[in-house]
């Protein structure tokens, strides 16, 4: 699919752009939910044990942001943070999907630093 307009106007170009991968990404949406349930009805055993786990520490790491986001960004957000992270215990065999070949260990209590979602 090509749309073109007009070649003054890139930024047009630019949400035209936008608008057909949202149109894209939503008709895959209900397809890729619709496997990804399949393949997680399908596990059992280990593998469903392992799943959960691994799913329910992610969760539990992101959540963090929206934990501390009523705090005004500085010391108090910083509190929030450590706060929050100190209620997340670590679960054997987890990793985080940022870095799959290593397995989380261990977590500092004392480290957790608010970031902005580009600085993640």
């Amino acid at each position: 699919l090509l749309i073109t307009c007009s070649s003054s106007r890139p930024v047009r170009r630019f949400y035209v752009h936008m608008y057909v991968i949202c149109l894209f990404l939503v008709a895959l949406f209900d397809i890729l939910e619709s496997l990804t349930k399949s393949i997680v009805d399908s596990l059992s055993g280990p593998a469903k044990a392992f799943y959960e786990r691994e799913f329910d520490f992610f969760s539990q790491i992101t959540n963090i942001s929206g934990i501390i986001r009523p705090y005004p960004k500085g010391a108090e957000r910083k509190r929030a943070c450590l706060e929050a992270l100190k209620n997340i215990k670590v679960q054997p065999g987890c990793y985080l999907p940022s870095n799959p070949d290593s397995m989380v260990v261990d977590i500092d209590y004392k480290s957790g630093t608010p970031m902005q979602s580009a600085a993640k």
